[in-house]
């Protein structure tokens, strides 16, 4: 794996597209093109146009999504996120940290102390002004994002994790974890958080010599006028995987990254921000309203590809979804031609549990290549 995949892997998603998805599309784009993800996730895309020297814009609803992909557009050191890590633990010496057993078991009691006190000052940095926070930071929040949870080594110790075992790119839910780690007499040991986050950011960062690509990451909802507001020009491409019908999860999966990034310590159920998953139907006229917003700001030669797929739990036909969705659209889209991109719980897509699959895993997927006309 090269620097490169280094830093496009420095947080993990159970649903995310490899890179070689957008590196293969951006292949005919010219220089002065504007790249487009409405549902940029961990910023694959965001990432592909970077490393071809191209700008790109992002907009997630997850304060976790918008992190990562944050991350993907910075220009730091080894050595300044260091700083930035020690200058933010000394300003803050105690933070409240979370009672209960799933915490007891998920991290030593020394190790999320440290953690907490990250927690507040990474919070307060955000809170004083996102815009003009410094690289190294965003860079932090995202390499220590990375950390939060994952797989015990072999010696049966966290490594490059944090805490006790757990699954890499989602959080398990307290409940089922308590009961896995007592089954199994799993308990956490101390870990050494600034080692760990040195050890990340030195992979990701020693040696790499970042491109000219530039990039804009906005918290907001894709279908609302109000997340394209900074856009710096008119969208000649756009590379994105929405959420397929009935994946409704993705927030409460990543539940303790977004405690991290100043949310509650436990699980909250739902997101308002998400499409609509009570019928295909309604999906289908929820996702319309990004295309229309997407035409709205649009060269226009625009040119879309979209990954889009079906989930085992709910048999919808999503290639009929992804047509609807064109069609209630208020701009004229022509469906260019698609192509098979295989089963997602394949390789890289499958995730890793605590002793079980998971249950929504997707089963197919098709890239749909889809044009203004």
């Amino acid at each position: 794996m090269n620097i490169e995949h280094s830093l496009n892997t420095v947080c993990p998603y159970y649903t995310m597209f490899p890179l070689e998805f957008p590196e293969r599309v951006l292949r005919a784009a010219g220089a002065r093109e504007l790249v487009a993800d409405p549902y940029c996730g961990r910023g694959t895309t965001i990432y592909a146009a970077r490393l071809r020297g191209l700008r790109s814009y992002g907009v997630d609803s997850s304060p976790v999504a918008v992190a990562v992909s944050r991350a993907k557009v910075t220009s730091t050191s080894l050595s300044a996120v260091m700083q930035a890590y020690d200058r933010l633990l000394n300003a803050v010496p105690w933070a409240e940290t979370p009672t209960g057993r799933f915490w007891r078991l998920a991290y030593h009691a020394e190790t999320l102390s440290v953690l907490c006190r990250l927690r507040v000052a990474l919070r307060r940095s955000l809170k004083r002004n996102a815009a003009a926070e410094s690289d190294a930071v965003t860079m932090l929040r995202a390499v220590a994002l990375g950390a939060l949870h994952g797989p015990l080594n072999a010696a049966g110790l966290s490594g490059s994790y944090f805490g006790n075992q757990m699954p890499r790119t989602f959080a398990p839910k307290p409940d089922y974890a308590v009961r896995f780690w007592t089954e199994r007499r799993l308990r956490p040991h101390a870990a050494n958080v600034r080692d760990i986050i040195r050890k990340r950011a030195r992979k990701i960062l020693d040696g790499f010599v970042p491109s000219s690509g530039t990039g804009w990451i906005v918290a907001g909802d894709s279908r609302k006028q109000a997340a394209w507001e900074m856009l710096p020009g008119k969208i000649s491409r756009v590379i994105t995987s929405p959420p397929y019908y009935g994946m409704n999860t993705y927030e409460e999966d990543q539940w303790l990254r977004i405690w991290f990034l100043g949310g509650p310590s436990t699980v909250r159920y739902g997101n308002k921000n998400q499409l609509s998953h009570h019928s295909p139907e309604d999906f289908a006229k929820s996702m319309a309203k990004v295309w229309d917003q997407i035409g709205d700001h649009a060269r226009p030669e625009l040119a879309m590809a979209v990954r889009f797929g079906g989930i085992g739990s709910h048999k919808s036909d999503y290639r009929q979804i992804m047509a609807d969705s064109l069609e209630h659209s208020i701009h004229h889209w022509r469906m260019v031609s698609t192509r098979e991109a295989g089963d997602a719980a394949d390789g890289r897509r499958q995730a890793e549990t605590m002793g079980k699959r998971a249950k929504s895993s997707s089963i197919e997927e098709r890239d749909f290549y889809v044009r203004l006309s």
